[in-house]
């Protein structure tokens, strides 16, 4: 007997030893680190923003300055309707990091790796068996030797039992498989935190440069109410065909139009902006202009293809995933080659006092001990099924590795191209307004031609949009490319 306990002594440390790792959780109580993904110094400023003034109106109107609602005093805790609420862009990235859905839903399957990888590490411990029974018999029985005979008898048992059944190969290599599953649910918890984080500040910077967008047409607008003005002035004095005039308050409404659009379009993108960000508020968000008229730089896109592709290789997390789910594939497989080769071992004891009725019972003591194989003609198809899953794992990972490869490639082109568009846009808006200027001030004086400023005028407004869009192209892709690289600088 005290051979017996001494083999369950060793079954129960075994059993320990199998459940020894556990996966680690406390990266997901920890908040978002937005650190890396916050341009230093605020980038370069290739715009005056205080150039950039948003007219803010709701309905079309020839007034130039406009005007924004007063304040709701009576606003707690939410923005009223038609209030604007200032946000920059380090504030969008704090708010996507602790109020995302996608990154709570991201965080909550990570745990619920973690928990299952818990359970399956669980399964090689012993249990606990509380027992409680009463058995009363009445009426014929047989014995071994097949002789009938009629008996009475009640029996009763309270105790508790610990019961062991271990399977070495199920206990080493699910365990295993499941803790590599864990890791790869952590590793894709990063994943969506940098594409959330990426996806915000993409969000951003569409807001600002609407806003932008949205003062150069506020502008549009007070030039074309200036030079409605100049020919209604002319046309008194006898010195303008009214054709001309004609044509000027076409070029006003057509201002109001894109000013009207302009203002759709910011409202659209704070409307996105705020459910991605789980805002809930009715406010329009008004971001910092300049923002959209910086040139950022998070990673050094001069550094070459292959340093780049080397970095994201070791920390691109969704590659880590892949990589993941590669060995927990392998350890399933293993399972099924070598497993069978470890008996299944059962063993337990119960505790109990045994007797008549519960007022008359005696201690007892049951123990058990016992191995067993299992063969059956499904381990090869299984065993097949596994290795054809390891197969698909490792056909995603090469997808994921190609696909990460081709990206980096595509965004230094991006932001190459971008760079040399901005260069270009730069002296193309400081051309139009140097143009502008000059056939406004020769219109002024009665010797230049309406066309001519209105052609200089839709000029500046093209090479303005032009920089603007470059600007953001840049931006963006030096996000993505911060994310491709694992959010490494």
């Amino acid at each position: 007997m005290n051979r017996l306990k001494i083999n369950l002594l060793l079954l129960l440390l075994l059993s320990l030893a199998c459940s020894g790792c556990s996966a680690d959780t406390s990266y997901l109580m920890k908040p978002v680190d937005i650190t890396p993904w916050l341009h230093p110094e605020g980038g370069e400023a290739l715009v005056d923003p205080a150039l950039l003034t948003p007219i803010i109106t709701s309905q079309p109107s020839s007034d130039p300055t406009g005007s924004e609602e007063a304040p709701n005093s009576d606003v707690t805790g939410a923005h009223a309707a038609g209030q604007s609420h200032p946000i920059d862009l380090a504030a969008v990235l704090k708010l996507a990091g602790s109020g995302a859905v996608e990154i709570d839903l991201a965080r909550s399957r990570a745990k619920e790796a973690a928990h299952e990888a818990k359970v399956q590490q669980a399964q090689a411990l012993p249990f606990l068996t509380p027992r409680a029974r009463f058995f009363r018999h009445e009426g014929y029985n047989q014995n071994n030797s097949g002789l009938m005979f009629d008996v009475d008898r009640q029996t009763a048992t309270a105790g508790a039992g610990a019961d062991l059944v271990l399977q070495p190969s199920e206990a080493i290599y699910r365990s295993l498989a499941a803790a590599q599953r864990a890791s790869a649910a952590s590793a894709s918890y990063r994943a969506r935190v940098d594409a959330t984080l990426v996806r915000a500040a993409r969000t951003y910077f569409a807001l600002a440069t609407s806003a932008a967008q949205q003062a150069i047409a506020g502008d549009d607008l007070r030039a074309a109410q200036e030079l409605l003005r100049i020919e209604q002035a002319r046309e008194t004095a006898g010195v303008s065909l009214p054709a001309s005039v004609a044509r000027a308050r076409a070029r006003l409404a057509e201002a109001e139009g894109r000013l009207q659009a302009a203002i759709g379009e910011v409202t659209g993108n704070s409307a996105e902006l705020a459910g991605l960000l789980n805002l809930r508020t009715a406010a329009q968000l008004t971001p910092q202009i300049a923002d959209a008229v910086a040139l950022i730089e998070l990673v050094d896109a001069k550094q070459s293809n292959e340093g780049l592709i080397a970095l994201a290789l070791h920390l691109n997390p969704e590659l880590q995933a892949a990589t993941s789910r590669i060995a927990a594939a392998a350890s399933e497989a293993d399972l099924t080659r070598w497993g069978w080769l470890l008996p299944e071992l059962r063993a337990g004891v119960t505790l109990d006092e045994f007797g008549s009725t519960f007022g008359n019972t005696n201690d007892r003591e049951n123990y058990y001990a016992g191995v067993s194989w299992r063969l059956d003609f499904g381990m090869t198809a299984r065993h097949s099924a596994n290795v054809e899953r390891q197969r698909q794992a490792e056909l995603q990972a090469t997808n994921v590795r190609n696909q990460l490869v081709t990206t980096i490639h595509r965004l230094r082109a991006q932001i190459k191209t971008a760079a040399a568009r901005v260069d270009a846009g730069r002296r193309e808006v400081e051309a139009a307004s140097e143009s502008l200027r000059l056939v406004t001030a020769q219109h002024t004086q009665g010797a230049g031609l309406l066309l001519q400023v209105l052609d200089a005028q839709a000029a500046q407004s093209r090479a303005r949009i032009n920089l603007l869009a470059a600007v953001g192209s840049h931006n963006v892709a030096q996000y993505s490319l911060l994310r491709a690289t694992g959010g490494s600088r």
